[in-house]
């Protein structure tokens, strides 16, 4: 996953379709990243699709990207930007899950306490 403006990718997963870039089938893939530069944390979630071919033949993409000072908010907050944009739910929740707790491995968080 490319992450500009500096910034170093620290946790991504990809979800998609099963066998979607075997040639003559469609995909469908849901990627999210995370990265961090200083004190700040910027996760970027991207929905592609297509058909393989001889190789993939991009139809569509979108994109939502979301910053903050808590890795688990920055996450948070591209998750809301992407299920607004209609993208994949099952998908979405797959790389997400994932991303969360290669997060939780790498840059444990305390949980935070509501009143």
């Amino acid at each position: 996953m490319k992450m500009s403006c500096g910034f170093k990718v620290i946790a991504e997963e990809t979800a998609g379709t099963p066998y979607g870039h075997v040639p003559g089938h469609g995909y469908h893939d849901v990627r999210v990243g995370i990265g961090s530069k200083a004190d700040t944390y910027r996760a970027v979630i991207i929905e592609v699709w297509g058909s393989a071919q001889e190789s993939d033949e991009e139809h569509g993409r979108q994109n939502v990207v979301a910053r903050h000072a808590s890795w688990r908010r920055a996450l948070g907050r591209a998750r809301i930007q992407a299920e607004r944009a209609d993208m994949d739910a099952s998908y979405l929740t797959q790389a997400m899950s994932s991303v969360v707790d290669q997060m939780e491995f790498l840059i444990p968080e305390p949980e935070e306490v509501s009143s």
